[in-house]
């Protein structure tokens, strides 16, 4: 222990007499007096003197460790000095550890690291709940931050999370808060990408596979190419994958192609993998010669390109759709219908009173929605709700032409009624009557099991399907039942167009042109036209060569004829595959190909 009883000792400095404080003692409890140098030492420093411990320590204090300090006009500001010191704090530490020691606890160092351990193992638990925090959000789509970032879904599922884990709860206070900044998040959020487009890419490993890109602008303008990759597993499962988002400067078939080859060497997928690319029908994606598909077949020719089969009956519908004036109109007329409904309160609250008292008892009441802006082919569902629902429709407009209510809604409202009430009708039947055809084939096109074989059979019976309409007792049958809904619900009659008549000054003599009399001599050319038209788009939407060479690789699976058709392939053995081909026959009965992939 040190010493610290001193004797009266005085100096004189310039006619001042200055003493040693015993106060001192208080306030800088380490000091020891010593008789042998007449002055004060540090009993720490002078102990790991002696021990030979100040070579380990820097800057050790002669004045403190042996010849002792005497000099008391400027003694708190060397006493405050030498605390400070390198030197002092490694003896003191030192002699805490032997006092610990002795006294049987554990040495200071090792309860720093202990305590610093047990730091870090709570810093991982609150790490690892935010990062499974963040985590579980994404996975369920939903926004991590909100209008005020203390109420969003991250900050609320910590506070939650926190009631078990009450070390969390430092965590998510302002000491800690750059741990869930939105800096974090996002960092957080692309490691999470990363690790999935890894796993991604891990799967495919050597596995064919092809890619599915498309285009559109996002909200700032920027052209956003949206790339998807599908391949089959070793148990020839089919797996698809979003990839990204990838900005373009431009959308040139150039452009196009130099995003998808850089796609995928940036994820680490040979091109020489590459089986199959689809896009839309543009000429920068579909081109023969400039465009995408075209440029990465140049440097892989058995990347086959195939039309997405969906996009195809979209395009044939909305090619049919402007041929036929009165069906083109009476869709844009349920278009503007579903945009009103959705507009108005009291649009849809008359017309929902008007439903639930036409039906007894409980009903759930529709809704009259617009026609997707893209998609023709889902159309069937609002317009059969329009046909489905015609009276209430027309007796809602007729209420709100009549209404003083603000805005254009009366005037809408009476364009509308006077449209409904004649010709529309017969628009809506046929519409009706070809979308009904069109989605059908949409459906039979749609889901993983399905195949070329079977793509090309859907488009044989839609064809068929098609022209076993094109005949007169089809189109009498429209004409019927536009009759009947017109004196069901007391519409104007639909009538031929007026007959306009050449002027005489303008006269030449000649015999006039063919007037049709009645209804059905009128639309009946434009309805024959429109199936024409139908299934002529048909034809040539599904009629491409990757369709094609697709068709003949599955008859090789399936009957073992068309080797030829192989050779390009080197990684297959022809000879090889026609034996094993031989064996699955003798053993097994399939005729498609899922079947033959359940059978493998």
């Amino acid at each position: 222990m040190p010493v610290q009883i001193i004797e009266t000792q005085s100096q004189t400095k310039k006619k001042r007499i200055l003493h040693f404080q015993g106060g001192w003692f208080q306030d800088f409890p380490w000091l020891h007096y010593s008789d042998r140098v007449a002055g004060v030492l540090c009993f720490h420093c002078a102990k790991a003197k002696l021990l030979k411990l100040t070579e380990l320590s820097k800057n050790a204090e002669e004045a403190f460790c042996s010849t002792g300090y005497t000099n008391w006009k400027k003694a708190i500001e060397r006493f405050k000095k030498h605390q400070s010191s390198y030197a002092h704090s490694y003896a003191h530490s030192y002699a805490l550890s032997q006092l610990a020691h002795y006294r049987g606890c554990q040495p200071i160092n090792q309860q720093f690291s202990q305590h610093i351990q047990q730091q870090q193992n709570e810093a991982w638990l609150c790490l690892n709940k935010i990062i499974h925090t963040i985590a579980f959000l994404a996975k369920q789509g939903l926004a991590l931050r909100g209008h005020d970032d203390s109420n969003g879904n991250f900050r609320q599922f910590l506070c939650a999370r926190a009631e078990d884990v009450p070390s969390l709860k430092q965590w998510i206070t302002a000491n800690r808060a750059e741990y869930i900044s939105p800096d974090i998040q996002n960092e957080v959020l692309q490691l999470l990408s990363h690790a999935v487009l890894h796993q991604i890419c891990k799967n495919i490993g050597d596995n064919p596979y092809a890619v599915i890109v498309d285009g559109t602008q996002d909200i700032s303008g920027q052209q956003q190419e949206s790339f998807c990759i599908r391949y089959t597993d070793q148990d020839l499962y089919p797996h698809e994958h979003f990839i990204g988002l990838y900005q373009a400067d431009n959308t040139t078939g150039t452009a196009i192609a130099t995003i998808v080859k850089d796609v995928l060497c940036r994820h680490g997928l040979s091109l020489s993998k590459l089986r199959a690319q689809t896009y839309d029908g543009a000429a920068n994606m579909a081109g023969k010669y400039l465009g995408a598909q075209a440029l990465i077949r140049q440097e892989q020719p058995l990347a086959l390109y195939v039309h997405c089969g969906a996009h195809c009956t979209n395009l044939v519908m909305q090619a049919a759709a402007h041929k036929c004036s009165i069906m083109e109109d009476a869709l844009l007329y349920v278009q503007e219908l579903g945009n009103m409904f959705g507009q108005s309160l009291t649009c849809r609250t008359i017309f929902s009173d008007l439903i639930q008292h036409s039906i007894e008892g409980p009903t759930n009441v529709l809704k009259i929605k617009p026609l997707c802006p893209t998609r023709w082919t889902i159309r069937v569902k609002a317009v059969q709700k329009v046909m489905d629902n015609y009276e209430p429709i027309l007796e809602t407009l007729e209420q709100l032409s009549t209404s003083k209510s603000s805005g254009d809604v009366s005037a809408r409202a009476r364009g509308l009624l006077a449209h409904f009430q004649r010709g529309t009708v017969l628009g809506l039947q046929i519409a009706l009557q070809i979308l009904q055809l069109l989605e059908c084939l949409n459906i039979a096109m749609q889901g993983r099991q399905k195949t070329i074989s079977g793509l090309l059979a859907a488009v044989n019976v839609a064809k068929s399907a098609i022209l076993k309409l094109r005949n007169d007792e089809s189109f009498n049958s429209l004409i019927h039942s536009t009759n009947h809904m017109t004196s069901k619900y007391h519409l104007n009659a639909i009538e031929v167009p007026r007959l306009r008549r050449i002027p005489k000054r303008i006269d030449d003599g000649a015999a006039e042109s063919f007037h049709p009399a009645t209804v059905g001599d009128y639309y009946r050319p434009q309805y024959f036209e429109l199936l024409d038209t139908v299934s002529v788009h048909v034809t040539q939407r599904f009629d491409q060569e990757g369709i094609q060479r697709y068709e003949k690789l599955e008859q090789v699976l399936l009957t073992g004829s068309g080797m030829d058709s192989i050779a390009q392939y080197k990684e297959i053995d022809p000879l090889l595959l026609k034996a094993l081909l031989t064996i699955l026959s003798s053993m097994f009965k399939y005729s498609s190909v899922p079947e033959l992939a359940d059978i493998l």
